[in-house]
């Protein structure tokens, strides 16, 4: 009984498959997808550690799934900085276009937004995850929930296998041995990673095909939280909770340089500042922190107009109202400010919201608008992994071949989605990184079959 157990091998032939996907995320089931357009007649399997598919994906845009940009294709691949070169291939075979028309072709329409979003019109992200269900239920692909891998051994790989006693059956040294928790064992040709990052760990990602990578010898990228909110215990102090901006410039800013600027609308919270522009500066704001830097916040809360514009219009609204109280004079000058936050910013500097227009001197007007335009605060950190909306750092690019997505170190092992390094701005550009690496992943596995 026991040399019995210690054979490695299928338990019955429905556990060999070509290929075998880890994670049912966006990436995993674009690939799956994917490869049975590709290879109708491959087995395929979709490996998922969760009870259903897709945890994550119900989360994105707040629900509602922005699922991509509808931004021209340079600038697609340009929003993802100077590396984004490595996904001109995946994003060449499979856009955002391609991606708006897979979901039109199947009747969700696109609802384009403002910033160039785009969400399916009239519907949300339980509308993107069902017709993705659909798909796979059409292609009669396999899928093994509550399998969570705790290792993935390919016998003529550099990996070692759990114990050296264990016997590997002739005719399967080719395949990937997948093995759960549950004792079960899945036998593959052909293995992607899509297995998410660490961001939400609650749905799943807890940087499982890290490790998973790291037993075959890739490297991992430094790991850290992206396009997350800011924490900021000043701003927590002025009690600004609920008030919300929109088309504002946020900058971070250390040694006395702007490190890195967003404009967009954000949200001021019990900890600090959350909304789309302020999560862009999440990653750099770690990063300066981790590099024992003091970073700062800058907000422009009227980015459209100069300061000497600004002071020029004021002088002609005061020449008409200097009668009227300046707090209504200001309130005329720029009606976009949230009144709670104008005020807040009166008693920040100590000016008399009641006194009149006329009786107000030069230099504190001066110092006021100055303070809409750059409105300083420190900022201290940022909040977790856990409400991360992305990973940054993972399988770097020079590992990983861009014209298939393959394993530069492992053959017939691919990576799709969060896993690889480099992640986008917000607004629906890691959702399309997702489904555009899966969907060329997935296409790259079975052509090669």
């Amino acid at each position: 009984m026991n040399e019995f157990n210690n054979i490695l091998r299928p338990e019955d032939s429905s556990d060999i498959f070509d290929i075998a996907i880890i994670g049912g995320g966006p990436a995993g089931i674009m690939a799956a997808i994917s490869a049975a357009k590709i290879n109708p007649k491959s087995k395929i399997v979709i490996l998922e550690k969760n009870n259903d598919l897709g945890r994550k994906l119900l989360l994105t845009g707040n629900g509602r799934c922005n699922f991509t940009t509808n931004l021209v294709f340079e600038d697609l691949i340009s929003s993802f900085g100077k590396k984004g070169k490595f996904f001109f291939e995946a994003f060449m075979e499979f856009s955002n276009t391609d991606l708006i028309d897979f979901f039109k072709s199947r009747k969700i329409p696109p609802a384009y937004e403002k910033e160039n979003k785009v969400f399916p019109e009239g519907g949300n992200s339980h509308t993107i995850l069902n017709c993705l269900k659909d798909e796979l239920a059409k292609a009669n692909i396999k899928i093994y929930y509550n399998f969570a891998i705790i290792q993935l051994i390919k016998p003529d790989a550099q990996n070692i296998l759990p114990d050296e006693n264990k016997i590997i059956l002739p005719g399967t040294t080719d395949f990937f041995i997948l093995s759960s928790k549950l004792n079960k064992r899945v036998f593959s040709k052909k293995v992607i990673l899509a297995t998410g990052g660490l961001s939400h760990p609650q749905t799943g990602s807890t940087g499982d095909g890290y490790k998973i990578a790291e037993s075959f010898g890739h490297s991992i990228l430094r790991l850290s939280p992206s396009l997350i909110p800011l924490v900021s215990s000043y701003l927590s102090s002025l009690e600004l909770e609920g008030i919300s901006l929109r088309n504002i410039v946020i900058s971070a800013v250390s040694d006395n340089k702007i490190v890195k600027s967003s404009k967009g609308d954000l949200i001021f919270t019990h900890f600090g500042l959350s909304g789309p522009a302020a999560i862009s500066l999440g990653n750099t704001v770690n990063n300066l922190i981790n590099a024992k830097k003091k970073v700062f916040g800058f907000l422009d809360l009227c980015p459209d107009i100069n300061i000497e514009d600004l002071l020029k219009n004021y002088e002609k609204i005061r020449s008409l109202y200097t009668k009227k109280e300046i707090l209504t004079t200001i309130k005329i000058l720029l009606p976009f400010v949230p009144n709670d936050l104008t005020i807040k910013l009166f008693d920040v500097l100590k000016i008399d919201q009641h006194q009149k227009t006329g009786n107000i001197n030069k230099t504190l007007i001066a110092n006021l608008l100055n303070t809409f335009k750059k409105f300083t605060f420190v900022i201290d950190g940022t909040l977790s992994f856990n409400e991360a909306i992305v990973t940054e750092g993972g399988i770097p690019i020079k590992e990983i071949n861009p014209r298939t997505m393959e394993s530069k170190v492992v053959k017939n092992l691919y990576f799709a989605g969060e896993i690889i390094e480099i992640q986008g701005p917000e607004g629906g550009f890691n959702l399309q990184k997702a489904f555009s690496t899966g969907w060329f992943a997935g296409r790259s596995a079975a052509l090669s079959l």
